[in-house]
């Protein structure tokens, strides 16, 4: 489902979502063969692996059927997209009934109604439920409020990379940065002055110092501190969106994106008395430069802004 989908947005070619949407149908049919009590259950070894590798051992301390759960329901509100872009509204209404009745099975198991917490907040757990849709502004900031004192991954494969984007969507990009820039004993850092130049497979005690799981954050340098962003109703980046986020510090920061449309660029400065961005998008695409209350359309090529 993810793979055909992000192409999708990437390139705009609806053909790989119709080739593959009968098998996408037959994974959410396995999904939900695969629950007990509307939680998807590990039904033989090497499978529902929940979030792994974290600092506490391969599978966490987070139970696997909430992870997994989790990731159930988001690919079915994908689908629900899906099934709308290929004109299968027929199925939305499934899809919809079913994502509701896992919503109500994971808070019954692993909700605390008097915290917003989700597994005691432990292990990511907040931001793998925000990404399904659940919880409330209690467990975005029990979720910054936790990292920002830990500042220190405790995560495994899955929560590392929605810990990061969380933190973002909820306006705690400053803990990200924290997170990401870390020296203590869990993070990058560690790696890098170990003498890694490769990602490795685990925190600790890795197998593999050649793994590519843990790089997913990368995806989001570009999409919250350059904000290069398309619109929802977007594929190919038709329509462009630039909304960087001022990064408690992070004073300057600079990249690009090869795109379908061609290649976007951002630079960002930021000081005391305000900021100036550089912004260059491609020919034959809408453009918007949002930050903060202050909006602009974008010309192709380059647009200097002073905030």
């Amino acid at each position: 489902i993810n793979v055909p989908y992000a192409y999708y947005r990437a390139f705009g070619d609806k053909e790989v979502l119709s080739w593959l949407y009968p098998q996408m149908k037959e994974y959410l049919r396995f999904m939900k063969e695969s629950s007990r009590s509307g939680l998807v259950e590990r039904r033989r070894k090497g499978w529902c692996l929940g979030d792994w590798e974290s600092p506490r051992g391969r599978d966490g301390l987070l139970p696997p059927p909430f992870v997994n759960t989790c990731f159930y329901i988001i690919a079915l509100k994908t689908m629900t997209e899906i099934a709308g872009i290929l004109g299968e509204e027929q199925d939305i209404d499934g899809y919809q009934a079913e994502i509701q009745r896992l919503i109500v099975a994971v808070n019954k198991q692993y909700y605390n109604s008097k915290t917003g917490d989700y597994c005691d907040g432990d292990q990511g757990a907040n931001a793998i439920a925000l990404k399904a849709g659940l919880g409330d502004a209690r467990t975005a900031q029990n979720l910054a409020n936790r990292y920002d004192d830990l500042q220190e991954f405790d995560t495994g494969i899955f929560a590392t990379k929605l810990l990061i984007e969380q933190l973002c969507e909820t306006g705690n990009a400053d803990v990200a940065l924290k997170m990401l820039t870390s020296k203590k004993e869990c993070s990058y850092y560690t790696w890098m002055s170990e003498g890694a130049t490769t990602l490795y497979e685990g925190w600790k005690n890795a197998r593999s110092h050649n793994h590519p799981m843990f790089g997913s954050v990368v995806q989001y340098f570009f999409q919250y501190f350059l904000g290069i962003t398309q619109g929802k109703d977007s594929c190919a980046y038709e329509k462009i969106y630039i909304r960087p986020v001022k990064v408690k510090g992070l004073n300057r920061v600079s990249g690009s994106l090869q795109t379908a449309a061609g290649e976007i660029s951002v630079s960002a400065e930021y000081t005391e008395n305000g900021a100036k961005f550089i912004v260059n998008v491609p020919k034959n695409t809408k453009a918007e430069f949002v930050y903060g209350e202050y909006i602009q359309a974008l010309n192709a090529g380059e647009t200097v802004i002073n905030i």
